[in-house]
């Protein structure tokens, strides 16, 4: 009897209705950065410490449309008691607030549309993240997957917002004249990719990397190639004649790995900067994706033609929580017949205190390079020291 009343009242309550779908997705980072520059002589050492927050809302409700909102805001910790020419200016060492994305989405199998303020990941226009707040783009892009595990991607942007900018503007890193923006597309396959770019009033670039990795016993081996050429006759920067010729080599086994990689942008007399190569939105920040280019030393960056090579140790703990890089760069630059040299010690720290299967994860960072010219003491150098949590 007690069964047959316990299985009536069981069928009498009502079932339970399921949670609510969630309408709008929330993740986000925390970032707590020290930055410091040091100079033996000639400039004053600087140094700035901030933390900022990155907050992203994104609609799930009503695939495969949706609407995008990224906003970021970074304080200073203890700049008053700094005097201006001691504040380091790139972290910035001000309060910066800016939203970085705001964009509408249409997403469905194989094809992703956006329209708005976004982030890219192409290689010559990228975030850029190196500090507290990425660079950013507004526009529109278009990518999509083909057959054959080919994927293509378009893009036309009209403006950048800079790391240190709260708003978008319609000029680059290499030149305050408005121009037009600049209009990408690029197609991949597995590990090659090849990119044309259309950087209005600069030149116009294309660019293609490879790479292949092989297993042979218990040792890795990878092999990877890239090339640029970038052309204008006449623009912002004059004549542009510019080829770059890059390569790759590593190898591995149990958790060290290590790599050489060497970069040549030739010298063309009569071209803007003797050939150099032009990226002007990348430029100044050590974002470009030449292989040789170190933690502080880049061709790019130093707008010169010329050589580098880079030679790095990696060691990668089992666990995967642990990675420190060591490396030197040699940088060789080309002005016609006179030439220049330096060197660059670098050292990449990170350690994860905690990465969890829900997204969660918080990591702790240091970035150290010093550089020197050859029969000089060092001369240059920073410390980028930074905690990561992320949701």
């Amino acid at each position: 009897m007690s069964l047959i009343l316990a299985a009536i009242i069981a069928v009498a309550q009502p079932t339970p209705k399921p949670s609510p779908a969630p309408v709008i997705s929330v993740s986000g980072r925390v970032r707590a950065y020290n930055f410091a520059r040091w100079y033996q002589t000639g400039a004053t050492s600087q140094q700035a410490t901030s933390a900022a927050v990155r907050l992203h809302f994104e609609t799930v409700s009503r695939k495969p449309f949706s609407l995008a909102y990224t906003y970021y805001s970074a304080y200073p910790i203890g700049s008053a008691g700094i005097a201006p020419a001691n504040l380091e200016p790139s972290l910035p060492g001000v309060r910066l607030t800016t939203t970085a994305e705001a964009y509408a989405q249409y997403r469905t199998g194989g094809l992703t549309v956006r329209a708005g303020r976004q982030i890219l990941s192409t290689p010559w226009t990228n975030p850029g993240d190196s500090r507290l707040v990425p660079i950013a783009f507004d526009g529109a892009s278009v990518a999509g997957t083909l057959a054959h595990g080919w994927s293509i991607s378009a893009l036309r942007m009209i403006s950048v917002k800079n790391r240190t900018a709260t708003g978008f503007a319609g000029t680059n890193f290499v030149s305050n004249v408005p121009n037009a923006g600049f209009a990408a597309l690029g197609a991949a396959r597995g590990t090659t990719s090849m990119w044309y770019y259309k950087f209005s009033g600069v030149a116009t670039m294309l660019y293609g990397e490879t790479a292949r990795t092989w297993k042979i016993g218990h040792a890795r081996l990878g092999a990877q190639a890239q090339y640029a050429s970038e052309n204008a006759t006449s623009g912002l920067l004059g004549r542009i004649a510019s080829h770059l010729y890059g390569a790759r080599l590593s190898a591995g086994a149990g958790l060290v790995d290590v790599a050489v990689a060497y970069d040549r942008i030739p010298n063309v007399v009569g071209a803007y900067r003797n050939g150099a190569l032009v990226s002007p939105y990348t430029f100044g920040d050590n974002n470009d994706p030449l292989f040789a280019t170190g933690i502080g030393a880049t061709l790019i960056d130093k707008a010169s033609a010329g050589q580098a090579l880079y030679v790095t140790a990696t060691y990668t703990s089992s666990n995967k929580r642990l990675k420190l890089i060591l490396g030197q760069v040699r940088d060789e630059l080309l002005a016609g017949a006179v030439s220049s040299s330096l060197s660059e010690n670098d050292a990449d720290l990170a350690y994860a205190i905690f990465v969890r299967k829900n997204g969660q994860s918080l990591w702790l960072h240091e970035r150290a390079f010093a550089q020197k010219s050859p029969g000089a003491p060092y001369t240059y150098g920073q410390s980028r020291f930074y905690f990561d949590y992320t949701w």
